[in-house]
């Protein structure tokens, strides 16, 4: 599993992992979607899929993001999300 790029720093860009348990389109895995956060918008830029949860979870790790929780008003289907 590997992203192919991501947001240059520079580019006043944020990029979010937000990882969902067994979503509507992919009901039988893991999914972690990159979105980008550009000036109040967000962009779907890409995701991985994948039936291992701690595998997905390393993979974000290993890029240097940082957990955080869901909100308690977020879609059910969301894990947590990573920044």
């Amino acid at each position: 599993m590997q992203w192919l790029k991501r947001s240059d720093p520079d580019s006043g860009a944020l990029d979010l992992y937000v990882v969902f348990d067994h979503p509507k389109d992919f009901p039988g895995h893991y999914v972690c979607r990159r979105q980008i956060v550009v000036q109040g918008e967000t962009i779907d830029a890409e995701c991985v899929i994948g039936s291992d949860l701690e595998a997905i979870r390393q993979l974000l790790i290993e890029m240097g993001l940082i957990r955080m929780d869901r909100h308690p008003e977020d879609d059910s289907k969301i894990l947590e999300f990573w920044i």
